[in-house]
């Protein structure tokens, strides 16, 4: 390019600015909508999880009509066809982890954090444009997962089964598309907190399968006091008709799982303004 060819360009340029458009957190919200869509791999995390769902929940439900018959009077006294379609919701919560610590992990890794941060100078709408897109696609998909599962569920049951309609069934199925949001929103706010997939994944698994563990291994006086408390028993008492023994109340789980988002939503906004600012 020759100097009379560059300073025209440069002219030109010059004289169409490039307009410039405040943050605002519907365009943030867009933005990282835009990112994680176009990823391959979260449509496959996502669609692996409803299968891995509905699979799980059809196996319960088509294992418990077959042995009906055999089954004890107080199995059957206890026995809710919502629950059992809905199994699947324990393989869920891990698999839709995943998405969640990587919508935020991916950014860091390849270092694409650093224009995400320019581009949204004020920090904390980046962080709640990434909760709010990993919410809606949990919501979404688990919403999606549960209603497939229920009425595969359902029609393994046969003469067993319940409707949508039935007692606790549309509530259970809402519980469970709520609870698996938490589950997402949480590992996304680990993702800022830890800043590493690794870590954050092991984290979000350590909650969910080896909290309980050690909290069983504890007095029965703690495990009364601690375990109710915990995420995944705390998602149960709001989705399951029959959850675990000591369980909370339905109102007071469904505050509990807001707590646990709350304090990790802050953490991580503040942990996001000193260490990136």
């Amino acid at each position: 390019m020759t100097t009379a060819t560059a300073e025209a360009v440069r002219a030109g340029a010059g004289s169409q600015p490039v307009p410039v458009s405040p943050v605002r957190l519907r365009r943030v919200i867009h933005s990282e909508w835009v990112k994680i869509s176009s990823l391959r791999s979260t449509w496959y995390l996502l669609a692996f999880t409803m299968i891995g769902m509905a699979a799980v929940g059809a196996i319960a439900s088509a294992v418990s009509a077959a042995d009906w018959d055999s089954m004890s009077q107080s199995r059957r006294a206890t026995f809710s066809p919502v629950d059992v379609s809905l199994n699947g919701v324990a393989l869920a919560q891990i698999l839709i982890a995943v998405p969640g610590v990587l919508v935020v992990t991916g950014e860091y890794t390849t270092g694409m954090i650093r224009s995400s941060l320019a581009a949204v100078p004020r920090r904390l709408p980046l962080l709640w444009g990434k909760l709010v897109v990993s919410a809606a696609l949990s919501f979404g998909t688990g919403l999606v997962g549960c209603l497939f599962s229920f009425f595969l569920g359902q029609a393994l049951l046969g003469s067993h089964n319940t409707a949508l309609g039935g007692p606790h069934a549309l509530s259970s199925v809402l519980g469970a598309a709520f609870y698996l949001m938490t589950i997402t929103v949480l590992a996304t706010t680990l993702g800022f907190i830890l800043r590493a997939t690794a870590g954050g994944i092991a984290t979000v698994l350590g909650a969910l399968m080896v909290l309980p563990v050690i909290g069983n291994a504890l007095p029965q006086s703690i495990q009364d006091g601690l375990l109710p408390y915990l995420p995944n028993n705390a998602g149960n008492a709001v989705y399951a008709t029959h959850p675990y023994d000591s369980a909370l109340s339905g109102g007071t789980a469904l505050i509990t799982l807001c707590a646990w988002v709350a304090v990790a939503t802050v953490t991580a906004s503040v942990l996001l303004r000193r260490r990136d600012a």
